[in-house]
This record gives C-alpha cells, sequence and structure tokens, in this order.
C-alpha cells in the first residue's frame, strides 16, 4: 500500500512540474488525445506517459488496459496541438519500512524500471507524437527491449 502512495507522490510531483509552465490562460485549444501503451505485446498498466514540448507537456496514467487520456490543464482535456516528445515510465518504488527517525531505518533500493529505463527520458526513448486539430490523435505506443 506504501509502495503505491509512493508512485502516486512521484507521478502528482511530476504533474506539479507540467503544471509550472506555461501560462493557463491557453488552456483554451486543447484537442483530445488518447492511446495504448504495449510491452512486449501486453498492456502496461500504471505507466506514466509524458509528452513534452518547449511549450506545454500534457500527462496521463495507463488503465488496466495500457489505454490512456492525456491531460493538460484538467482531467482528459487533453493535449495542445503540435510536436512532443514521448516519455513513459513504470517504476517499482520499495516504501522504507520505518521512519527515517527509526534506528530500524534502512534506506530503500532505488526505483525499479518494469519497462526499459530508455522510455523514462525524452532524448532516448524514440518516440514521438504530433497533436492535430481535426486529427484522431489516438497513439499506440509498442515498446520492446
Amino acid at each position: 500500500m506504501i509502495h503505491l502512495a509512493l508512485k502516486r507522490l512521484l507521478f502528482a510531483a511530476g504533474l506539479l512540474l507540467l503544471a509550472g509552465c506555461g501560462d493557463k490562460a491557453s488552456s483554451s485549444g486543447t484537442i483530445p488525445v488518447t492511446g495504448l501503451v504495449t510491452y512486449q505485446g501486453k498492456p502496461v498498466a500504471e505507466a506514466n506517459v509524458v509528452f513534452q514540448s518547449p511549450e506545454r507537456g500534457s500527462f496521463a496514467m495507463t488503465d488496466a488496459e495500457g489505454c490512456f487520456e492525456l491531460q493538460t490543464f484538467e482531467t482528459g482535456d487533453g493535449a495542445l496541438p503540435g510536436e512532443y516528445k514521448v516519455m513513459i515510465s513504470k517504476l517499482h518504488i520499495v516504501a522504507p519500512e520505518f521512519d527515517m527517525g527509526d534506528p530500524r531505518y534502512v534506506p530503500p533500493p532505488p526505483p525499479k524500471h518494469l519497462i526499459p529505463a530508455k522510455y523514462a527520458d525524452a532524448n532516448s526513448s524514440g518516440l514521438t507524437a504530433k497533436v492535430e486539430a481535426g486529427k484522431a490523435n489516438e497513439f499506440t505506443f509498442e515498446l520492446t527491449d
């Protein structure tokens, strides 16, 4: 239960970083964007999906079937038109059993990537997307080793 809370905390921190970029007045003009993430042919549940651009990024978390719906300003609003580098990550995070002040505290191991780490970096993932008005904007990302 604690490791799920840590995952959500890290995801929320990423959202705050994205939210700090850009002008909220430009919230109009988003376009619905949906997609699917698979790894070795199977859907990837609870993966973080980030569409990164110099102007403003969008993000989502995949559901149990590996599907996602991007948000920029509010849930499900999509992304602004443009070209994006895409990052996808899924981490296993082990929470410490005891608080840092407890003498039994042992630092947890670093998070473990459950899909190849290259996909967690926009510069190494090789994944891109172009969001366009008047288009379906449905993306499938088939991840491999």
